[in-house]
C-alpha cells in the first residue's frame, strides 16, 4: 500500500513539473511588449513635436489670404520653449490678378507669463519686387519681376482658452527693418504700409 502511495505522489510531481515547464517562457527569449497598454511603443521625442499654423482671410479692400503651416519641437520638458520651421503662403489683390508670396520661415516661441508668449521669426519670401520695402526696379524693366526678400519679425502673442503653452492664438509681430526692408504683409495692422503684422492660428 505504501509503495502505491509513493508511486502516485511521484507521478503527480512529474506531471506538475512538466506542465509548469510548458507554460514558462524560455529563459533566453524576451517576452514581447504589448501593442496596447501603459507602455509606449513610439519614441519619446515624438511627444514633443507640435503642429499647427496661421490662417487668415480678408475680403474688404481686395482679397487678402495667409496660410502658413508650422512644425515645432519643444525644447526642454516644460513645453514653454518651441523652435521650428514653417511655409509662408500669402496672396493679396483681386481674385483673378492678385500676387502670391511664398517661402520658408524659421521661428522660436517662448512662454513668458501665463498665456502670453514672445515670438521671433525669420521669413524668406518670393514675390513681386514692388511688395518689398526699399525695392528699386531696374530702369529697363518692362514688366513686374519676382525677387526673394528676407523679413525678420519680433512680437507678442496670447494663447486663448486659458491654455498656457499651446492652442488657438493671436499674435502681433513687428518688422524691425521697416520701412527700409521686408515684405508688405497682406494682413498688416493699419494697412499695407505698416510694420505690424497680425497672426491668427493654432499651435
Amino acid at each position: 500500500m505504501l509503495k502505491k502511495l509513493l508511486s502516485g505522489a511521484f507521478l503527480c510531481l512529474l506531471y506538475t513539473a512538466a506542465v509548469a515547464q510548458d507554460e514558462a517562457p524560455p529563459k533566453d527569449e524576451e517576452i514581447p511588449k504589448p501593442l496596447f497598454g501603459d507602455k509606449k511603443i513610439r519614441p519619446l521625442w515624438m511627444d514633443k513635436l507640435r503642429y499647427g499654423g496661421n490662417v487668415y482671410a480678408q475680403f474688404w479692400n481686395g482679397f487678402n489670404l495667409d496660410i502658413s503651416p508650422m512644425v515645432g519641437y519643444e525644447i526642454g520638458n516644460s513645453g514653454k520653449t518651441v523652435a521650428g520651421v514653417g511655409l509662408a503662403m500669402s496672396y493679396f489683390g483681386q481674385f483673378k490678378n492678385g500676387v502670391w508670396g511664398y517661402g520658408p520661415r524659421v521661428f522660436v516661441r517662448q512662454s513668458i507669463f501665463r498665456s502670453i508668449f514672445a515670438h521671433a521669426e525669420f521669413e524668406y519670401l518670393n514675390s513681386e519686387g514692388s511688395y518689398f520695402y526699399g525695392y528699386k526696379p531696374p530702369a529697363s524693366l518692362t514688366k513686374p519681376e519676382r525677387i526673394w526678400g528676407a523679413t525678420p519679425y519680433i512680437g507678442l502673442g496670447y494663447y486663448q482658452g486659458g491654455r498656457r503653452t499651446k492652442g488657438p492664438f493671436v499674435a502681433i509681430l513687428l518688422n524691425p527693418l521697416y520701412p527700409n526692408k521686408g515684405y508688405r504683409s497682406p494682413i498688416s495692422i493699419g494697412g499695407g504700409d505698416s510694420p505690424f503684422t497680425l497672426r491668427i492660428g493654432f499651435f
